[in-house]
């Protein structure tokens, strides 16, 4: 018997490292150089910029034409595309439910083929992997074991992800690739002011957005 209360006590005790060496990344900033495929050397990289304060998320796209953010408060479920069109500057009314509904497909998947890379991605360790989804499709991945998104809707392939993605690429429904690297993961104190809109930019609805497109 005194065997067995050691054992579980010992295995007790590995699970607590196991857990307190996984933290969530609950404030931040992590930042991805980005590129898209095929390789041409013509074409700059772009930045990927992800800042985390609690429930609020920032995320920031600059690379070619893509230009855009998204600010989301988890709390009170408001999601808002900030967005310039013509010269106007317009900050568009989205919903969680359309957030939520686009990651549906990625919610279910699995790690196979876990490798230890002995290298250092933003400074933290690396392992590799494969993404396996519910529908059989897959994805090549290098991610941390170190730190894990507080909230589930951080990362749009990877919904409560238990991993930090240091190193990834995914593909849009046109076939174009994407390809995402880490090159600054800072867990450090961020202002409020970032998750608010700028002054210049005017708050409309996602159906007044839709009517000033056709």
């Amino acid at each position: 018997m005194k065997q067995i209360t050691v054992a579980f006590l010992m295995l007790l005790s590995c699970l607590s490292i196991h857990v307190a060496a996984q933290k969530p990344f609950s404030e931040g900033t992590i930042v991805y150089q980005v590129k898209m495929g095929p390789d041409d050397p013509e074409m700059k990289p772009g930045i990927y910029t992800i800042t985390i304060k609690g429930d609020q998320i920032r995320k920031e796209m600059k690379l070619s034409s893509l230009d855009y953010t998204i600010i989301i408060n988890c709390t009170t479920n408001k999601v808002l595309s900030l967005q310039n069109r013509n010269g106007k500057k317009y900050a568009i009314e989205l919903t969680m439910e359309d957030l939520l509904k686009d990651q549906e497909k990625f919610k279910v998947y699995t790690i196979t083929n876990v490798k230890n890379e002995n290298k250092k991605i933003a400074g933290l360790s690396a392992y590799s992997g494969n993404i396996v989804y519910h529908d059989g499709s897959r994805t090549l991945i290098t991610y941390s074991k170190d730190w894990k998104p507080l909230q589930p809707v951080t990362y749009e392939r990877f919904p409560a992800a238990d991993f930090l993605p240091l190193e990834f690429f995914y593909k849009d429904e046109s076939g174009l690739s994407v390809r995402f690297e880490a090159i600054k993961i800072e867990p450090v104190p961020v202002d409020n002011a970032v998750f608010r809109v700028p002054a210049d930019y005017k708050i409309i609805s996602h159906s007044e957005y839709l009517q000033m497109t056709r």
